[in-house]
């Protein structure tokens, strides 16, 4: 199964630009879900999530678990700002 991924995972990578976006979209923000991120960055890790309409990075923390829950944490205030907008 790993294997599998694996091989899923290199083909996404190897993908043009626009055919990722059309994945990510049908995958991931047509079902209402919100992408997430976590990426190693010097002795921090760094995290981004999208929902398809809203994008929200720059949220460090010292684990991937604190860096993800920024990510949540932001994405839910960027969420809400819109809402009290309309």
């Amino acid at each position: 199964m790993f294997k599998e991924r694996r091989e899923v995972i290199i083909i996404y990578i190897f993908l043009p630009c626009c055919i990722r976006e059309a994945w990510d979209w049908f995958l991931y923000y047509r079902r209402g879900k919100v992408k997430i991120k976590v990426y190693k960055y010097g002795n921090t890790y760094r995290a981004w999530s999208s929902s398809g309409k809203v994008t929200v990075w720059n949220c460090y923390g010292s684990t991937p678990e604190q860096a993800r829950k920024m990510a949540e944490f932001r994405m839910k205030q960027a969420l809400e700002e819109i809402d009290f907008k309309k």
